[in-house]
């Protein structure tokens, strides 16, 4: 009975680890992902220190609550608590923000339907009945997809190509459906800005300033095993460290 049960379960549970993989984040190591709170602040995620991936950085992005987006910036970069770059980067994320609004909705029902609505049906009713019930919904799913991803495609600056393939990659595992709000803000947001300021512009305050000054001295020297700290680095460094200082002094 428990080994049928967990072979009814198993579809579901491919859809969870698949959800699960698409939140570990490739990317370069002079980018860093910040990931939105439910405040809608941004505050900045930590890659897997001295581990890298065909030299690329992994980030875990946190699986819970779907709807929150996740972004990439760079960091490291000239005067990166200029007023004006501050304030061009958060109109910017404050755009896209509002943008995902239809993606925010699709990931928090698909989030329902795969792993609450499709695994307590299959529990009572068999797998059978419990795809009777999400495939309909599926389908409806993948075309207000493609609705939405045609309205905002100018938004978002995609290519049809893009696009199409966003919408086939979905439609075939639901379990990449889920993470679709940050598919798009992670794949699409380009917003020219310093990560590393603006979680410190949203997130002040003597216990903030403690621990990203130990993520900073943990990316550098990820950055240095790899070969990637440049000469130039040094200036924006000491800026990093004077502004953090700056707080808790005034704390």
């Amino acid at each position: 009975m428990g080994g049928l049960l967990l072979r009814d379960q198993s579809f579901w549970l491919i859809c969870a680890a698949c959800y699960l993989i698409d939140n570990a984040r490739l990317h370069a190591g002079r980018e860093l992902l910040l990931a939105e709170t439910i405040s809608l602040k941004w505050v900045l995620l930590q890659p897997l220190p001295r581990y890298r991936l065909r030299g690329r950085a992994i980030t875990l992005v946190p699986p819970w609550l779907p709807f929150l987006a996740a972004v990439r910036l760079g960091w490291l970069k000239d005067d990166p608590f200029s007023p004006q770059a501050l304030t061009r980067t958060k109109r910017l994320l404050f755009f896209y923000q509002r943008c995902l609004g239809p993606f925010r909705v699709l990931a928090s029902f698909y989030f329902i339907l795969l792993f609450i609505v499709g695994p307590v049906a299959t529990y009572y009713a068999g797998l059978g009945y419990a795809l009777i019930i999400a495939f309909p919904l599926h389908i409806v799913g993948v075309v207000l997809l493609v609705l939405f991803l045609m309205v905002g495609r100018r938004a978002w600056r995609m290519r049809w190509q893009e696009l199409l393939g966003l919408v086939f990659e979905c439609a075939v595992c639901p379990g990449y459906f889920v993470n679709i709000c940050r598919k798009i803000s992670l794949g699409y947001v380009r917003v020219p800005g310093d990560a590393i300021a603006v979680a410190f512009d949203q997130n002040q305050g003597s216990a903030v300033q403690s621990i990203m000054m130990g993520g900073i001295d943990i990316l550098l020297d990820d950055l240095a095993e790899h070969d990637e700290l440049h000469s130039q680095d040094h200036q924006h460094i000491a800026t990093y460290r004077a502004r953090l200082s700056e707080t808790d002094a005034h704390a």
